[in-house]
């Protein structure tokens, strides 16, 4: 046993500060860890409101001559004792609760029956999590289901609808193998819903875990919250709000089990991560500055435009890959230019941006509209890659977003001709 402080620090999480003599032979573990930059594995916390669990401990310090006080965090932390120390847990279950998952989903669990309450009439409401999809990929076993979390106190009752990412494994996997595998969903979420969204919650549901009784007995697990350092900073963002997340290109009634196979199939191939994973990160604000967002996108584009072509030709033009993605989303953007303008109007302002020697440099009006142009055909390609119907492409391309976009380019008077110079009207 040994001393210490659990504290929460904004960008880190869960930090021990342990506090220890040098020299001092009651000391002589916790000042070796701390020495040779080697702490154990795995520590458990405890204290008067119960076990926190810190695996993948990670040292983080040292402060004081004489009298000193280390640090450490870890790389995943769970709110629970488990049955055994381990060097490594592995989970079957893994649940995450991300924004936007309800409103892709459109499932509810909570509905009323309103039977005139004015003259105090019967009031119902059922609360219920029966929707779902299940789907199977990579030796994980998948569901987006909705959930109905609940508590009264015979008094006053509290009800929340919500839906809930689950991967399941029966040999288990670490809480970083479940987080893989449930990435290519967090992406195509930023992909439809063209929002910034956040991870929000993490639970494990193993055996590892039980539930603990006051005489010591463990029984059945229940759901135990986890904070994995990887998606730390996501839980310290505001709520994203309701409204700004229920228009997306397509709904996962469009995909259905089959949809979301297929785009975790398309997932694995690392030409198209390399198209995604820059396009999302821009989605997700990862830069308030626009230069870097085009060069992401461009990024993007080229790695789409070459997972699009067939023969995979090397060393193609920027220009060319980009056209190639254009013509793959379908949309009329004949009100901006014509394809093969706009295509190298976004190459060449992304060399313009790159490069020191070139004189040309974008005015604001012109990068902020190109990074929003190439932002929208990077979404379009999912109607394409995961063979929707037309149906859901035309309607998709008289959207809000498609709209505002062809709005924004009228209002300033830009448009793009053949030779990808701009025209300001």
């Amino acid at each position: 046993m040994q001393s210490c402080t659990l504290t929460f620090e904004a960008g880190v999480g869960p930090v021990l500060a342990v506090p220890y003599l040098r020299g001092v032979p009651q000391f002589a573990a916790t000042e070796n860890w701390f020495r040779y930059r080697q702490p154990p594995s795995t520590l458990l916390f405890e204290d008067h409101a119960g076990t926190v669990t810190f695996n993948g401990v990670r040292w983080r310090g040292t402060q004081g001559l004489g009298v000193e006080l280390g640090r450490l965090d870890a790389n995943v932390v769970m709110l629970g004792r488990p049955r055994s120390i381990r060097a490594e847990y592995r989970f079957r279950e893994f649940r995450s609760t991300i924004d936007g998952l309800h409103e892709f989903s459109g499932f509810h669990s909570i509905s009323d029956n309103l039977d005139d309450p004015s003259n105090g009439r019967l009031v119902t409401f059922t609360i219920g999590a029966t929707e779902e999809v299940r789907w199977r990929h990579g030796g994980f076993s998948y569901r987006i289901v909705a959930t109905a979390p609940w508590r009264s106190d015979g008094r006053e009752l509290s009800a929340q609808s919500g839906v809930a990412l689950t991967s399941r494994r029966a040999r288990g996997a670490s809480v970083d193998d479940h987080l893989t595998a449930q990435w290519s969903v967090r992406a195509l979420l930023l992909l439809v819903l063209g929002r910034e969204i956040h991870w929000r919650e993490h639970t494990i549901l193993d055996e590892q875990f039980p539930t603990w009784m006051m005489s010591g007995e463990a029984h059945a697990p229940q759901p135990v919250i986890v904070l994995p350092r990887r998606t730390e900073r996501d839980r310290e963002q505001a709520a994203v709000e309701h409204g700004t997340l229920v228009w997306a290109l397509i709904y996962l009634r469009d995909l259905k089990a089959a949809g979301l196979r297929r785009w975790m199939m398309l997932y694995e191939d690392p030409i198209f991560r390399r198209a995604i994973e820059p396009t999302v990160e821009v989605v997700n604000g990862i830069s308030s500055f626009l230069e870097p967002r085009l060069m992401m996108l461009a990024l993007g584009l080229d790695a789409m435009g070459h997972f699009l072509d067939p023969t995979r030709k090397r060393n193609e033009y920027l220009n060319r890959q980009i056209l190639r993605c254009i013509t793959a989303s379908g949309l009329d953007l004949s009100a901006i230019g014509p394809a093969e303008g706009i295509a190298r109007a976004l190459a060449e302002m992304n060399n313009d941006i790159k490069h020191a020697d070139r004189p040309n440099r974008p005015s604001n009006p012109e990068l902020r509209l190109m990074v929003d142009l190439a932002l929208l055909i990077m979404r379009f390609q999912v109607f394409e890659l995961l063979g929707l119907p037309k149906r859901l492409r035309l309607a998709a391309s008289v959207s809000r977003d498609v709209n505002f976009l062809l709005e924004d380019f009228r209002i300033n008077g830009i448009e793009v001709d053949a030779t990808g110079k701009f025209v300001h009207r």
